[in-house]
């Protein structure tokens, strides 16, 4: 897995590969990738080589750092890496989200402000960890750009049998 799509900005990004983190069978692990300092996360994601991992969350966490919450749909152990994508000029988180019915699979997108550009984005359901593994209860399908350069998508899927809000953001700047 990995980012999906390019975003294209005239400002100075640095991709930085955080720390290799084993998912146990059926289980979940939590990966971070952390920004030099003095530089901002504008997006991000995990890359592994197992078609066996899912994420239900892949964004920024209260602490600034990137965060990917993984869940192991398998019987062996699976390894994984989040990656932060980071710049030195300002970025605006925007935010929007959907609530999932129980069972729910669906698209929403958060988008930049006028005259503002796509770096990133990311999602998480915060209540999604009650799902019953080894599927976490609302798995991310798809987190990317859109075609337009002002918004990013996320399809995702709710595996729990209560509703789940899922929080979409968008890293936007004007560079």
């Amino acid at each position: 897995m990995g980012d999906q799509s390019a975003v294209c900005t005239a400002v100075t990004h640095t991709r930085i590969t955080g720390a290799r983190v084993s998912v146990p069978g059926a289980g979940s692990a939590t990966a971070f990738a952390d920004c030099p300092a003095g530089w901002r996360p504008s997006g991000g994601g995990f890359v592994t080589n197992e078609p066996f991992l899912s994420a239900s969350r892949m964004d920024v966490d209260t602490d600034g750092r990137w965060r990917v919450d993984l869940a192991n749909n398998d019987g062996p152990a699976h390894s994984a890496s989040a990656f932060v994508v980071c710049t030195t000029v300002p970025v605006t988180i925007r935010q929007t989200s959907i609530v999932l019915a129980p069972g729910e699979q669906n698209h929403v997108t958060a988008v930049c402000l006028p005259g503002q550009r796509i770096t990133g984005g990311g999602a998480h359901a915060p209540g999604s960890a009650a799902g019953v593994p080894p599927t976490p209860g609302v798995a991310i399908n798809t987190n990317r750009g859109l075609p337009e350069p002002t918004g990013w998508g996320v399809h995702a899927k709710n595996h729990t049998d209560r509703p789940q809000e899922l929080f979409i953001q968008a890293y936007c700047t004007t560079s």
